[in-house]
């Protein structure tokens, strides 16, 4: 290839990547966070977004990010936001290609390792704040390795710039994003594969390494305090570790690597090579154990949660291309060739996927029909309204500070995420629940589910049908249905309105998953055919 000819290949696939639409949910409760901040001039200690959690406890770690973000929305909007996500990955990736580079690995092994990284981070792609995360993890280990390879490694005392150094960079990173916990973790697995090297008489310079290693996890450690909360960051990230197991179930990013999940395939193969690439080197003599500590930790970790991956995909590439140390150097070209171009088809297939010829951001985790037809509707929005977790980020940011919302992303309301699920087994349970909270209104999915409910008729007969959910859980004798999409329906309870506002707005006959009943009426006249005409002119826009 010609000399930049690795570098394209390398860069298009994780340009491709980068590229995604974004989508996220989490992104609006951030933009809600920052615009309170400079509304105010001040950072929230407390919820101000809700109704269910007003007033509570809640630290913003991820604050500086957020106002960064912010901006950036306020000057370019979504689109504006897309083209940072887009920078912000490729500077990640930028970095991941100067860590091979400074190991050593020529431009094909550099490219297919930056190519590998980037379809393993498929799924962490969003417009996210670890966004900010991934850069830095790289950059440590980059200076890990310089540490590891330089006369830093080799002295008995860490220099006092150099921890200087280390603090302040946490210092930063403690304030942007939470994953400034993976980067002590590194730095811990590197002292205790050090120390386990110091054991060893052919290591000498490991005890030194171990002890700067260890002394720079402390600085960095001292320097997280550095932030507007203190240690309320650390009792966060202690909240997060505590819900995860429960969490897990709930929020597919908070689960396992699955192998039905298509994105999760590349990180698997990487699990796979890496494990292949310790077994060939390890046959060769003695390995430097923090490397293969710090891998074989973080995949044991993204195996259990997929929000890891990209610190196990940063740590675990330059082992993985261990593999191809022995080949002869035109089957090493070929093999990188094989693995770039393979990263570029997969790349390709779940980039169309996404919609990335479409749009730049992709509604389909908000309700933004119905969040129109709550424009129309502000009333509505001065009620206690349910909705899912995951919009509450969107309709809190669209329609404060009129409307409070019931719950969003963040973590202070994972126990709320936990009633919620419990309560959504049975009927009974949920109207209990929304009655604990005095839920007035609803904005709920428009989902597939089916229940049987029996219906009896004047002369003693039942027939059992297959009705939707919300017939059960938010029946028409207690709730009217205002609106329904594809994604979304929006019910009123009637003991909260007067009957003259939601007859303009009800659906009593055209209700979505409710053609059998409807058949069945209509087929025992009992349907007002006037009004099931008006309601279907009226759904169609007409």
């Amino acid at each position: 290839m010609r000399k930049y000819g690795w570098q394209v290949v390398g860069a298009g696939v994780a340009a491709l990547v980068a590229l995604f639409p974004i989508g996220d949910p989490d992104l609006w409760w951030h933009l809600s966070a920052a615009r309170f901040i400079l509304d105010h001039a001040a950072l929230p200690h407390a919820d101000w977004l809700s109704y269910t959690l007003a007033g509570q406890a809640w630290a913003d770690f991820e604050w500086l990010a957020e106002v960064f973000f912010y901006a950036v929305y306020r000057i370019g909007g979504l689109p504006a936001l897309w083209a940072l996500k887009a920078a912000l990955f490729s500077l990640a990736a930028a970095l991941v290609w100067a860590l091979l580079k400074r190991m050593g690995f020529d431009r094909a092994s550099c490219a297919a390792g930056a190519a590998a990284w980037a379809v393993c981070l498929i799924p962490r792609s969003e417009i996210r704040i670890e966004l900010f995360s991934n850069s830095a993890f790289a950059a440590l280990l980059i200076a890990v390795h310089w540490i590891r390879a330089g006369p830093f490694g080799q002295k008995e005392q860490a220099p006092r710039k150099a921890l200087l150094a280390v603090a302040a960079g946490f210092a930063l990173w403690a304030n942007l994003h939470a994953g400034f916990a993976a980067g002590l973790l590194l730095l811990g697995l590197h002292a205790a594969g050090d120390q386990l090297d110091s054991m060893r008489a052919a290591a000498p310079q490991a005890g030194p390494r171990a002890a700067f290693f260890t002394a720079a996890a402390l600085a960095g450690l001292a320097g997280t305090v550095l932030n507007p909360y203190g240690f309320g960051i650390h009792s966060a990230l202690w909240a997060h570790a505590a819900d995860s197991s429960k969490i897990a179930g709930l929020i597919q990013e908070w689960g396992s690597l699955r192998v039905g999940r298509s994105v999760h395939w590349p990180a698997f193969l990487l699990l796979i090579a890496t494990g292949t690439a310790f077994i060939k080197s390890r046959r060769k003599g003695p390995l430097q154990a923090g490397p293969w500590l710090a891998a074989a930790v973080f995949g044991l970790l993204c195996l259990r949660h997929a929000r890891l991956i990209p610190y196990f995909a940063t740590a675990a590439i330059p082992l993985a291309l261990g593999l191809l140390e022995d080949l002869k150097p035109e089957f090493a070209a070929r093999a990188c060739a094989g693995v770039a171009l393979a990263c570029a088809v997969f790349a390709a297939d779940q980039a169309v996927g996404a919609g990335l010829l479409r749009n730049t951001w992709q509604d389909r985790f908000v309700p933004r029909e119905a969040a129109a037809f709550l424009d129309k509707h502000p009333d509505l929005l001065e009620r206690r309204m349910y909705h899912a977790w995951g919009w509450g980020g969107y309709l809190g940011f669209r329609f404060a500070p009129k409307l409070k919302v019931f719950q969003d992303g963040r973590y202070i309301f994972h126990p709320l995420f936990s009633e919620a699920a419990e309560a959504a087994r049975e009927p009974g349970t949920w109207r209990e629940f929304l009655a604990k909270y005095g839920v007035e209104a609803a904005v709920v999915e428009n989902l597939p589910f089916r229940v049987k409910m029996p219906r009896i008729y004047p002369d003693g007969t039942s027939r059992d049908f297959m009705r939707p959910y919300y017939a059960a859980f938010f029946p028409k004798e207690a709730w009217a249905l205002l609106h329904f999409d594809e994604k979304a329906l929006v019910l009123a309870r009637r003991s909260g309105f007067k009957p003259a506002e939601l007859e303009p707005l009800e659906y009593r006959l055209l209700r979505p998953g409710d053609e059998e009943a409807l058949e069945d009426a209509l087929k025992r006249g009992e349907v007002d055919l006037k009004r099931l005409e008006d309601e279907r002119r009226r759904h169609g826009g007409g």
